[in-house]
């Protein structure tokens, strides 16, 4: 899509998206989703070429791609024609064209909307067009690929995709859905390097890693469907619990992760704060803090490591029938105790418990699988509030507080 702020471009794209099923990539989008400022130039680069490369892998999959990145210059233009068709590609050029006074009637009506996240000026958008915008000419257009009103809503080789959905988005980091690809962007790449470190030493099926281009990471999707939702009661059978256990120890017992973890210090500082705020904020009732924050004490000993993945909740364990088939989202993992796994995996199931821990294959300190819940619980509730998850009585770990005050 080639065109000035005001051209249509959006509108266009979602109109192709819609008829085709192509794959629609806005850097405008992108850059909301990950809180940056519209008019940072290097985020918008570095969103651009993310883009790209998401684009490059879909393409090569036989998936079609609607990039919104304006293409002002001539150079942008030839480069983009270029790798559409390095990977046998047809490439078309949308040229949306306007006369300023209209482009500045849309700019203007769309400055004044509430939902606007950026307002561009009039003598800015003169300027672009000015000084900047290179309009494509007919020898130029005549390089592309004609479009064609025939092409199939789907290519053959991925029919199930239609869009980029945004799974998560939160101010440091971004997961987007792409049929089979999970594109995976974290402002700590720390993160990163714990993710994919974790997944080639987990005795347990875990994403394939496609490709890394950092802040980026592309995982192939797994089969199945999660284990459940902490939201609602989970429909899978008591043997994919137990093949959960089953999964969990055997992680448990696999060798050390060079990540050491939390120290009962550090956890016990955690848990003070979030305490607190909890309580100067006015979020929970004082006693509700206080009888889960003497709960979660319990958990501050000493404890022998093992390897854990540290954000075992339901959603990120999945399987098909009774089968594991993958677990997901692995930055948290460390050396850490056991317990906190088992905990995090039935936090808001406790009627699953007893099929987890005979998978598990040993008895455990129940009381102490609850004290890890009451602890995850008062330090989740200040994050999920700050990232956009709505009101915080509607948590599911706000549920648990209250059940065990």
């Amino acid at each position: 899509m080639c065109g000035l702020p005001g051209a249509g471009k959006t509108t266009v794209a979602r109109q192709v998206e819609s008829a085709t099923g192509a794959v629609r990539l806005s850097p405008d989008e992108w850059m909301v989703a990950l809180g940056n400022d519209l008019w940072d130039r290097q985020a918008r680069v570095r969103i651009e070429a993310l883009q790209w490369t998401l684009a490059t892998d879909l393409l090569s999959r036989g998936l079609s791609v609607i990039l919104e990145h304006g293409f002002w210059s001539r150079a942008e233009r030839d480069e983009a024609r270029r790798r559409g068709r390095e990977v046998g590609a047809e490439v078309c050029l949308r040229f949306l064209d306007a006369p300023v006074e209209e482009l500045w009637a849309r700019l203007e009506a769309r400055n004044a909307a509430p939902e606007t996240t950026v307002v561009i000026p009039r003598p800015v958008l003169e300027l672009w067009e000015r000084e900047q915008f290179e309009p494509p000419t007919p020898d130029e257009l005549a390089a592309f690929d004609a479009e064609s009103s025939e092409r199939p809503h789907h290519d053959r080789r991925m029919p199930d995709v239609d869009q980029v959905d945004v799974i998560l988005a939160n101010r440091d980091r971004v997961t987007l859905r792409a049929g089979d690809v999970f594109l995976k962007i974290d402002a700590d790449q720390r993160r990163t390097d714990v993710e994919v470190e974790a997944m080639a030493m987990a005795p347990v099926p875990t994403p394939e890693v496609l490709w890394r281009q950092p802040p980026a990471l592309a995982l192939g999707a797994v089969r199945g469907r999660p284990l459940g939702r902490m939201e609602e009661p989970s429909t899978a059978s008591p043997a994919a619990w137990r093949a959960a256990g089953a999964a969990i120890r055997m992680l448990h017992d696999a060798p050390l992760p060079p990540w050491p973890g939390k120290s009962v210090n550090e956890l016990a500082s955690r848990l003070a704060y979030e305490c607190e705020w909890l309580v100067a904020n006015e979020v929970l009732p004082t006693e509700v803090v206080g009888r889960n924050r003497g709960l979660a004490e319990a958990v501050l000993r000493p404890w022998a490591p093992v390897f854990t993945h540290g954000d075992l909740h339901i959603e990120h364990v999945f399987i098909e029938g009774d089968e594991i088939t993958g677990i997901i989202d692995w930055s948290e993992a460390s050396q850490g105790d056991a317990l906190f796994d088992l905990a995090t995996i039935t936090l808001a199931q406790d009627e699953h418990l007893d099929d987890v821990v005979a998978g598990y294959g040993s008895d455990v300190d129940r009381d102490l699988i609850r004290a890890w819940q009451s602890w995850r619980c008062l330090v989740a509730v200040r994050w999920l509030m700050e990232n956009g998850y709505g009101p915080a009585e509607k948590y599911p770990e706000v549920a648990v507080l209250r059940s065990r005050a």
